[in-house]
């Protein structure tokens, strides 16, 4: 999986939002066939953490998928893709594999996400994703988590998780719920001494 983050001009961020909509539409489009070798997860803006940035989330069966896409983009992809460049202060990527137990759901259509990246000790991941094995199934309960992946290319070390609530509110109520859930204490006592840096940013989708 490619995760994208674009930090947009402010003063270009209507444009900015008019030629990603358009351009990663058009990849979700192609990608909906359960069969294509490539799936558009979901693109977002931060409203609370790191404003005017936005994230991209896109899934590749395979790396040769992802070289020949980068590689050999279409025509209209690729004027897209030079006009966003005009909007975008500076980007970053990671390609990440997915943790395979956190058993992922599809985007919602609406609602708020909350991305919350952990930058991990070395050494740590296998440990951090034991714990967690367990601790996804008590947030399960009371929250909706869409996915949680750790980066292979890019800033090593870092951990992305993806949640969804319909609002603030449920948020908060998820959060404190969580605590009357058996073993979640658990796995708070144990990953947070693996983590050196936490951010988290609440978002909504583009598109």
């Amino acid at each position: 999986m490619e995760l994208q983050f674009h930090h947009v001009k402010p003063d270009a961020l209507e444009d900015y939002i008019g030629y990603s909509t358009e351009l990663y539409k058009s990849l979700e489009e192609s990608s909906s066939d359960s069969t294509a070798p490539i799936s558009h997860i979901g693109s977002f803006m931060i409203q609370i953490g790191e404003q005017d940035t936005a994230v991209h989330m896109t899934s590749y069966h395979d790396p040769s998928v992802y070289e020949m896409t980068k590689a050999n983009p279409d025509d209209r992809a690729r004027d897209l893709e030079r006009k966003l460049r005009g909007t975008i202060q500076y980007r970053t990527n990671h390609l990440c594999r997915e943790f395979n137990f956190w058993n992922p759901v599809p985007i919602h259509d609406d609602g708020i996400y909350e991305l919350r990246s952990y930058t991990i000790k070395p050494g740590a991941m296998l440990e951090w994703a034991h714990h967690w094995a367990k601790g996804v199934e008590a947030r399960r309960q009371h929250c909706h988590p869409i996915g949680a992946w750790f980066s292979q290319i890019g800033k090593l070390n870092t951990v992305h998780h993806l949640w969804y609530y319909h609002n603030m509110q449920e948020r908060k109520e998820a959060r404190e719920q969580a605590w009357q859930v058996k073993g979640w204490s658990d796995t708070v006592w144990h990953t947070v001494p693996l983590v050196t840096q936490h951010t988290t940013n609440i978002m909504r989708r583009l598109f």
